[in-house]
């Protein structure tokens, strides 16, 4: 390969961390809630990730120059995404098993497409519906509804998991 065709790996090893990091966080959010309360880590969370923006807030001070009304958006559907999200999420985290939370966030993009062609953001086609049907199989199979032990103490943990991934995006 010449130079000028080479791909740089750091984007795709920082894709490869993110996948990781994404699809281990129930597990440890399950360990991570033997001793703390699903409000206190979605907290420990949210503030750790304010800790570290605040550290490169240097190299964004340009986002500081945007209008008032832009920031208002920014802060409310930060609010939404990210704090609803986290609490919904691990609430139904706190119910239910980790194996059960992974395969419920499965759906993110489902739910994402399914709202984006309610929104009229996107246009439903034959393609989207059969990505959709086939990705609705797939965590169907995974899930085997026959077999699968979706019971604690709470009976609503599914819902409050599913709500957390309706709600990322």
């Amino acid at each position: 390969m010449t130079k000028r065709t080479q791909l740089p790996i750091a984007p795709h090893l920082a894709l490869v961390l993110v996948q990781i990091l994404f699809g281990t966080w129930p597990i440890f959010g399950k360990i991570a809630l033997r001793s703390i309360s699903s409000a206190s880590l979605v907290g420990f969370r949210i503030c750790g990730a304010a800790i570290i923006f605040a550290l490169l807030q240097r190299k964004l001070a340009e986002l500081w120059r945007l209008p008032k009304k832009i920031l208002a958006w920014l802060l409310l559907t930060s609010l939404l995404g990210v704090v609803l999200n986290q609490l919904l999420f691990v609430k139904g985290l706190s119910y239910t098993t980790a194996i059960n939370a992974t395969i419920i966030s499965t759906t993110i993009p489902i739910f994402t497409l399914v709202i984006s062609i309610a929104l009229g953001y996107d246009r439903a086609s034959f393609r989207s519906a059969i990505g959709i049907l086939l990705a609705i199989a797939g965590v169907t199979y995974l899930v085997d509804p026959f077999r699968a032990s979706f019971s604690s103490e709470r009976p609503a943990s599914p819902i409050r998991a599913s709500a957390g991934a309706c709600s990322a995006r």
